[in-house]
């Protein structure tokens, strides 16, 4: 997360760290060091610190005391993660209880708490690897003293500081954001290869040249030893992982003899006390999506998703009615999926639950063809490939075109998977087959004016069925009312509110009982299918021509010329490259309206900013948070599909380290990292979006449980 100056002075003053400052002298000279801070004063807006210059070429790295800076003439200032600095407990109680300093310091707000809290568990919950060690001669946990610190001599500390903050700006980020100074308690080594499973926390203090050791042991319930190979205690544990590592420290060296005793392959103990780096895999494109949320919450343009997420939804959706609604086989419908379709058509937020069996698929494979049919960009999604595969071959397998003689017609629907090197390679593939269909089917006389035709003459059979679902949800919304006025009768105590209470209770009584029941039957009467009704087909044979139409145009060379590329590595990096950029994704996006990637990949598309008309995450009841909001943020509107009362998101984080984070950012349980998904926390935050619930179970097309109608 990038924060202002300020918001880091004040981050470095709570965790007691020192900061890295880039300052703009008196002699208008740059200059860079790093400080810990003594006091603030707001008046002045001086800051007095201890200065520390590691940058200089005979700089010894002695510390100069009380110094004081203009805060003005700060231009850039971060929170050294891996350092430790004594701060007066003066200055603690002003930075945390003097309103003008606090307002000074434009403390954050519990919203960007959450997003900071989230980048922070996010990181903690990819595997750790070994960057490198450092060779330190004399360090040992038995030489720190009962303060838990240990005196460094020079060459020491010039060693540490070389190796972990020396570095030059874009490697000094990325160790100070995802690399840990530690020391080794309990390592596992195969193979030449050193699975570090228990260590401890270390951090610099500059001022006395000291390494101050964390109290209790870190452990790593999975490992990276390689690249590609990854170990875990569950291969030499057969007990609770996180008991194992809240109780470690006072069982370790039963804990090791357990683990040796489940030693196969030619492990070996390792307890030496070596120093080292532990690095976790980065993946910017959360920490930018976060960046990017906190800054449309500081400008006030958070879209209604973000905003539900917060639990600042104040909307109540559903105003636009005129939308289109498009149903592939009337056979496999009901009312509930058919709502969905139609909310999530209508409203900024949908949310729908239903365990396996309900029809989420073939419900999901509607809502693309409505969003289609009413010229929306849709990006689905999901936290892994499986579900995200199922929908896009769906949608490839199901939508074929007959010709009047009933002949399959050659045909492409404007749907792309994107994702890894192997779905990018073959998304590459499917375009020029499509710029090869285009050439030899997109004639220059060929016009909108087609394709407008035919639509509005495919929609209109489709006006019944959406009439009869209007019917239904306002039928469904005067029962919700009649709920919350009798609740609110219940309560009232004054005579006079609760008879005008009553007159609207009568009132609407009255009026569902002469509204018509809307059932199953009634959407199958009033349905069409899509695959059978000519005009649709129609419509989506001119449509594609004209969207691919423009892959001719000059436009596109360089789309043409990246897929065109012989070698396929070398065309994925080039259609990577060209797919980041907005304007690129905007014309890509004017051909294929819908694009299928998982939550990770879809930081490929564009920048963090919405691009969609709508995001549909499916299995949201697995997908974490910090990770959903990397394609949830490229999109106006939003519809979960999950089961709640599945397996929440599967967690590496240690617990202990999930709660330290959770009370260092003041977190409430709605937002917990490993007990929620993306689907759980916006359904306890968000009270006025619609909620559907699946309640149908499918074998063979066959309905086995009936809708109970309100």
């Amino acid at each position: 997360m990038i924060e202002s100056v300020k918001n880091q002075i004040y981050r470095s003053i709570i965790e007691h760290k020192w900061l890295a400052v880039t300052y703009v002298n008196s002699k208008n000279e740059t200059t860079k060091f790093f400080c810990s801070v003594i006091d603030i004063d707001v008046n002045k807006e001086i800051l007095t610190v201890d200065i520390v210059n590691v940058f200089l070429e005979d700089a010894k790295g002695d510390c100069k005391e009380n110094i004081n800076l203009k805060i003005k003439s700060i231009v850039t200032a971060s929170v050294l993660e891996n350092s430790f600095a004594i701060i007066p407990i003066q200055l603690l109680n002003k930075v945390t209880r003097d309103i003008r300093t606090i307002n000074y310091l434009e403390i954050i707000n519990y919203d960007n708490n959450i997003l900071r809290y989230l980048s922070d568990a996010f990181r903690n919950d990819e595997d750790p690897y070994l960057r490198e060690q450092i060779l330190v001669d004399g360090l040992d946990q038995h030489v720190f003293d009962k303060k838990g610190r240990y005196k460094l001599n020079e060459e020491q500390f010039n060693l540490i500081v070389e190796d972990l903050f020396k570095k030059p700006e874009f490697e000094a980020e990325l160790i100070n954001r995802y690399v840990d100074l530690a020391l080794n308690k309990f390592s596992i080594d195969i193979k030449g290869k050193q699975y570090v499973v228990a260590y401890r926390k270390l951090k610099l203090n500059f001022k006395d040249k000291s390494l101050n050791i964390e109290e209790k042991s870190t452990i790593n319930k999975a490992f990276l030893v390689e690249e590609e190979r990854k170990a875990t205690l569950h291969y030499y544990l057969d007990m609770d992982l996180d008991y194992f590592a809240s109780t470690y420290d006072e069982h370790e060296k039963e804990y090791i003899e357990l683990i040796k005793g489940n030693f196969h392959h030619g492990e070996v103990v390792n307890t030496r006390p070596s120093l080292f780096m532990l690095q976790r895999q980065m993946f910017k494109g959360v920490d930018e999506a976060l960046e990017s949320i906190n800054e449309m919450d500081r400008t006030n343009s958070l879209t209604i998703p973000l905003k539900a997420f917060f639990g600042r939804n104040r909307h109540r959706s559903g105003t636009n009615k005129g939308v289109n609604i498009v149903v592939f086989d009337k056979n496999k419908i009901n009312i509930d999926q058919m709502r969905v379709v139609y909310n999530s058509m209508v409203n900024h937020v949908t949310y729908v639950k239903g365990p396996p069996g309900t029809g989420k698929t073939e419900t999901i494979f509607n809502v693309l063809l409505s969003s289609y049919a009413n010229d929306k960009t849709v990006l689905v999604c999901s936290n892994n490939n499986h579900p995200v595969n199922d929908i896009f071959h769906k949608m490839e397998d199901f939508i074929s075109l007959k010709n009047a003689n009933g002949e399959e017609v050659e045909f492409y629907f404007p749907i792309i998977r994107l994702g890894n090197q192997n779905e990018t390679k073959e998304a590459i593939e499917r375009i020029r087959k499509i710029i090869d269909f285009a050439k030899k089917r997109c004639k220059s006389s060929l016009k909108s004016e087609i394709t407008d035709n035919v639509k509005n003459k495919s929609m209109a059979n489709f006006a019944s069925l959406k009439d009869v679902i209007i019917s239904y949800e306002d039928r469904l919304e005067l029962y919700e009312n009649l709920n919350t006025l009798e609740k609110i009768y219940d309560y009232a105590q004054i005579d006079k509110i609760r008879r005008r209470i009553e007159e609207q209770i009568i009132k609407k009584k009255e009026i569902l009982d002469n509204t018509k029941l809307i059932k199953d039957e009634d959407v199958m009467q009033y349905s069409i299918s899509a695959k059978e009704d000519r005009d649709f087909q129609n419509f989506l044979y001119y449509s594609s021509l004209i969207k691919y139409k423009k892959l001719l145009g000059d436009s596109f060379i360089e789309l043409r010329e990246i897929v065109n590329i012989g070698d396929l590595e070398d065309a994925v990096k080039a259609l990577t490259k060209y797919l980041r950029d907005d304007d690129n994704l905007k014309r890509f996006l004017s051909v294929f309206p819908i694009v299928l990637t998982t939550n990770l990949s879809a930081d490929k598309l564009g920048s963090p900013k919405p691009h969609f008309d709508l995001c549909i995450m499916d299995e949201a009841g697995q997908c974490n948070m910090a990770i959903s909001l990397v394609p949830i943020v490229r999109a106006t509107d939003l519809l979960l599909v999950g089961d709640t009362n599945q397996l929440q998101p599967v967690t590496i984080i240690e617990e202990s380290i999930n709660e330290k984070l959770m009370r260092k950012y003041n977190i409430n349980p709605e937002y917990n990292y490993i007990e929620n998904s993306i689907m759980s926390t916006m359904l306890r935050k968000d009270n006025n979006s619609k909620n559907i619930l699946l309640r149908y179970h499918y074998r063979c097309g066959s309905k086995i449980a009936s809708f109970v109608n309100k």
